[in-house]
């Protein structure tokens, strides 16, 4: 008798254990997709920093010397990242008599790189 009351012990100190083990993976796989989380994050930012932003950038820079030819207006800026080329959609969209303008950018489909004019330098 004293050696199946050995064995349930064995057995539920075995089934706590078992428990134990999956709470600790539980927290260690949370903990490893919230810094994965964070990664992905960081990554997305600096891509959108080096790509969009900087062409942004340019089309406000260009929007210092002049008006667009029409309005709405869409021109691609070409950025070169150390190698890495992004090609981005500037868009203007404004009331030329107010001097109001809604620029936006946004990289570019394979269509808008065939079919856009090249951001000029100065309006």
């Amino acid at each position: 008798m004293t050696a199946d009351k050995e064995r349930g012990s064995v057995l539920v100190l075995g089934a706590m254990l078992g428990a134990l083990l999956l709470a600790f993976f539980a927290v260690a796989y949370e903990a490893t997709m919230a810094a994965l989380r964070a990664d992905g994050f960081f990554v997305q930012r600096d891509r959108r920093a080096a790509s969009v932003t900087r062409g942004l950038a340019r089309g406000l820079r260009t929007l210092e010397t002049g008006f667009p030819p029409t309005d709405p207006y869409s021109a691609l800026v070409v950025l070169d990242d150390e190698g890495v080329v992004w090609r981005c959609t500037v868009s203007f969209d404004g009331q030329v008599q107010q001097g109001q303008w809604l620029i936006s950018a946004r990289l570019a489909t394979d269509q808008e790189t065939q079919f856009l004019p090249p951001l000029p330098p100065s309006f």
